[in-house]
């Protein structure tokens, strides 16, 4: 199971760095989506290779958060 912030990553000791935290926080996130949240298609389907990021259910300027409810992987 994901934790809902990566400050979780650090408080329980599975990484030292923030930088390392957030990282391992951002794959676990991909890992668990492997595909587009809106379209469906994941990474390397027909055979062309496909970058997939995060993106905010709810955007950061109109008050959403980066917890890991409000996040998903696009593509």
């Amino acid at each position: 199971m994901t934790p809902e912030h990566w400050d979780d990553y650090v408080f329980s000791l599975i990484d030292l760095s923030p930088s390392g935290a957030r990282r391992r926080f951002r794959q676990a996130i991909k890992d668990e989506w492997g595909s587009c949240a809106y379209c469906g298609h994941s990474a390397g389907q027909d055979g062309r290779p496909l970058t997939m990021t995060l993106d905010h259910v709810k955007p950061r300027a109109f008050g959403g958060s980066s917890l890991r409810s409000n996040l998903v992987e696009i593509g």
